[in-house]
């Protein structure tokens, strides 16, 4: 039933806006008192342009969209709708052998596809606009650094701004292509290379950081994090871009940065059940197992049962500890 009254909604409002379009193409070519041929042909004109009109925003699925989320592919849909119109309407009425200037088909297809859009994406205008208002008014919303100003970042600045209610509110952006440097995206300024992060977080009180750049090498990823981590700012990071094939960018596509993310390197795979053979009821000796490498050496392996674990090292107190710390 609610999708039933959207789409009558919609119509109704089509009908009045090819009104004005049609009044508006008219008085523009004849002055705002319409000529006496006009206002003898009106109805016919009208309901004429108001049918085809409607048929043809049904042909492109414009009472089916969600204009929420209206995008450049709406746009396109309008275009085609206008444009359409205005042929086919030109068609009716050489058809109908009703005679109407050449210029009044051009401004009806201009006017109708301006009522159009605004009709439809200013509903997302006002909506984003209204969201972003009130997130700035909002003291408890989380102000976030993106890292990366590309495609990636651009998606995540869409749906931080696409689910308000995560109260997430994207204020810097930071890009280590210079031609990047000091431009704007969708409102979001660009305030120069990784290496302004814990400046940036100071200047404008960041509270969490994002990092938007997948396809980067893991070596270039780790080596900002390691830099964001100095800023006590909770992270965040985009999965690597194998994982984003196919796959738009969504808020759950984000996740907390983990250990993995800061090796910069892919994480070696174990050979369980090759270690587990190979240590298994066998005497095991570790030199300098009483230092940091060799301690966790000595906890990694007794894990895999040997016979006996043998400990070696300089420092009798280290080995000594360790020894009661294996013992429990």
């Amino acid at each position: 039933m609610r999708v039933f009254m959207r789409k009558l909604t919609l119509v109704m409002l089509d009908v009045f806006l090819l009104t004005i379009t049609l009044y508006l193409a008219i008085a523009t070519k004849f002055g705002v008192k319409l000529t006496k041929y006009y206002l003898s042909e009106w109805f016919m004109i009208w309901g004429t342009l108001v049918v085809v009109g409607i048929v043809c925003n049904s042909a492109f699925k414009l009472y089916n969209s969600l204009w929420r989320y209206a995008s450049i592919d709406e746009l396109f849909l309008i275009l085609s709708s206008g444009v359409l119109t205005g042929i086919v309407f030109f068609g009716a009425m050489n058809l109908l052998d009703i005679e109407v200037a050449y210029s009044v088909y051009f401004l009806i297809i201009v006017y109708n596809t301006i009522f159009l859009g605004l009709s439809r994406l200013g509903y997302r205008m006002l909506r984003m606009v209204s969201s972003t208002t009130s997130l700035r008014l909002d003291q408890d919303v989380k102000r976030v650094l993106i890292i990366g100003a590309g495609h990636t970042g651009i998606m995540v600045i869409k749906e931080l701004r696409r689910h308000p209610e995560l109260r997430l509110r994207p204020v810097a952006l930071l890009d280590d292509d210079i031609n990047t440097h000091g431009s704007q995206i969708m409102g979001v300024k660009v305030h120069g290379g990784h290496d302004k992060v814990q400046e940036i977080a100071r200047r404008f009180d960041i509270d969490e950081i994002i990092l938007a750049i997948p396809n980067a090498p893991r070596k270039v990823q780790s080596a900002i994090l390691n830099e964001c981590k100095k800023t006590r700012c909770k992270l965040k990071i985009l999965p690597s871009i194998s994982s984003l094939i196919n796959e738009d960018v969504t808020i759950k596509n984000i996740r907390n940065v983990q250990i993995e993310d800061l090796l910069g390197r892919e994480p070696v795979n174990l050979d369980v059940d090759g270690i587990c053979d190979y240590i298994t009821n066998q005497v095991v000796l570790v030199t300098g197992g009483g230092g940091s490498i060799g301690s966790e050496l000595c906890r990694q392996i007794a894990r895999y049962n040997p016979k006996q674990l043998l400990v070696l090292d300089i420092y009798e107190n280290n080995a000594y500890e360790l020894q009661q710390e294996l013992k429990m």
